[in-house]
């Protein structure tokens, strides 16, 4: 697992992107290589010339498997709440499992996010994949595990060898970046929730 930003070698990540080429699902949009550099939805613009993963608090996380990156994640201060992380332009390379490696990666920014004092962390899904929210939030209660416990550290497991991450759906979706969005979100810190509800209420996007 190495944690990149754009000083990175464009070489592996365009690589990397090629690997979407074929691949049908959502999230290879994301994961254009042509004319990279006028597309900023795209991975490679965001993270060489945006430079959204830059500086210390930011970061895209890769893992490689026979010296290939199979999978990465960024994350980022949001542009919504600066005390909150918003992760970003998540890829698994097609026909490979890779949920030990992106659980791995996950863990790996919440620990950096609650390093940099962060209250927490945002999960966006839009429309193609909003389906989502409901069994995510589902996967990651504590309750639907009897085996469930939190630690001296706040960490909420499933079992002895699960992390789990109990989150909240907003109750509505947001207007960001132009795009109606769904978010998700984890706090470390309690307390903080009422001030970032405020914020997002005055996302709410408006039909």
């Amino acid at each position: 697992m190495i944690r990149i930003d754009s000083n990175y070698p464009i070489e592996e990540i365009l690589e990397f992107c090629k690997k979407s080429q074929n691949d049908t699902r959502p999230a290879a949009v994301n994961m254009d290589f042509v004319d990279w550099e006028n597309k900023p939805h795209t991975l490679l613009y965001l993270l060489y010339k945006g430079k959204r993963f830059d500086g210390p608090a930011n970061g895209y996380v890769i893992c490689k498997k026979d010296e290939r990156i199979v999978c990465g994640q960024g994350f980022y201060a949001s542009e919504i709440d600066r005390m909150v992380y918003m992760g970003s332009r998540s890829y698994t390379v097609p026909g490979i499992n890779c949920h030990a490696l992106q659980g791995d990666i996950k863990d790996f920014i919440f620990d950096t996010a609650r390093e940099n004092g962060m209250a927490g962390i945002f999960t966006s899904m839009n429309e193609y994949n909003k389906r989502f929210v409901d069994g995510y939030i589902k996967i990651n209660d504590p309750a639907n595990f009897k085996t469930s416990f939190c630690d001296e550290n706040g960490q909420w497991w499933a079992r002895k060898d699960r992390k789990i991450t109990p989150c909240v759906a907003y109750h509505s979706p947001i207007k960001f970046n132009q795009i109606k969005q769904w978010i998700i979100y984890h706090l470390w810190d309690s307390s903080y929730e009422e001030q970032l509800v405020a914020k997002l209420k005055t996302l709410e996007w408006i039909e």
